[in-house]
């Protein structure tokens, strides 16, 4: 019996629970007016709870796009299920989102 050489990693909400705390806390329905972009709300979020916690959300955020697949349409359906009312309209957006956490996750001196 062979076995795929890339097997899908199945999506449980439950294995993203920072990034479903993120996403709820700072990209909820409201982000826009607070914030004038993800990447506003990523270092508001590091400004907030440090280094430590954002780089859990990042390498939660890493996990989310592998089983995404960096399809978009998967993205959107996936995030639905964590909560936040952040609706990404393109890979730009999501490519922002990865470059904003990465950022603040490489910053050190903080909490």
């Amino acid at each position: 019996m062979s076995t795929p050489k890339h097997r899908r990693m199945k999506f449980e909400p439950e294995d993203f629970s920072h990034l479903r705390e993120f996403l709820r806390g700072y990209l909820h329905e409201d982000w826009p007016d607070e914030y004038a972009s993800v990447g506003e709300a990523v270092e508001q979020f590091w400004t907030h709870t440090g280094t430590a916690s954002i780089a859990r959300v990042a390498d939660e955020w890493e996990k989310f796009q592998q089983i995404a697949g960096g399809q978009l349409e998967t993205t959107l359906e996936l995030l639905g299920q964590l909560g936040g009312a952040w609706n990404p309209t393109s890979q730009a957006d999501l490519d922002q989102m990865g470059e904003a956490l990465a950022k603040y996750k490489d910053r050190s001196g903080r909490r």
